[in-house]
Order: structure tokens, then C-alpha cells, then sequence
């Protein structure tokens, strides 16, 4: 919502309201994934559309660095 916590935007009634919104835009949202998932024309679409949906599902890659200090 537009609205602070401390004017009402904590209140169970809106937190209930702004939870069923954004479960409406997921749904869409998978929607459109699904249809980019299909793009022939740009495959860089079609690629990060692919990777955005396996890193919802599995997660994002974590990326492990090491360095050994010698003194």
C-alpha cells in the first residue's frame, strides 16, 4: 500500500488486502513467464525468462570465492 505503518499500513486488513493483491500479480507474472518462455524471435528473452523460473523454483546460484593469503 501507499500508506506508512505508523497511519494504518500495518493493520491486519490491509497487509490481508496487499497479500491477495500481490497473489493476483504472481499469478499473471507466471503467466507472462510462460509466454516468454515460448519467444522464438529474441532467444536472450526466452533465456532469461528460463532462468528467472529455475531460480524461483531452485534458488540463485551461489557463487563461492576462496582466496588463500601467504604471508
Amino acid at each position: 500500500g501507499t500508506v506508512c505503518r505508523m497511519h494504518g499500513g500495518s493493520a491486519p486488513q490491509v497487509q490481508a488486502k496487499a497479500k491477495a493483491h500481490l497473489a493476483q500479480l504472481a499469478a499473471r507474472a507466471v503467466g507472462v513467464i510462460g509466454e516468454l518462455l515460448e519467444e522464438r524471435e529474441y532467444p536472450t528473452v526466452r533465456f532469461q525468462a528460463s532462468r528467472l523460473a529455475i531460480e524461483q523454483e531452485f534458488g540463485k546460484p551461489v557463487e563461492k570465492f576462496e582466496q588463500e593469503h601467504k604471508s
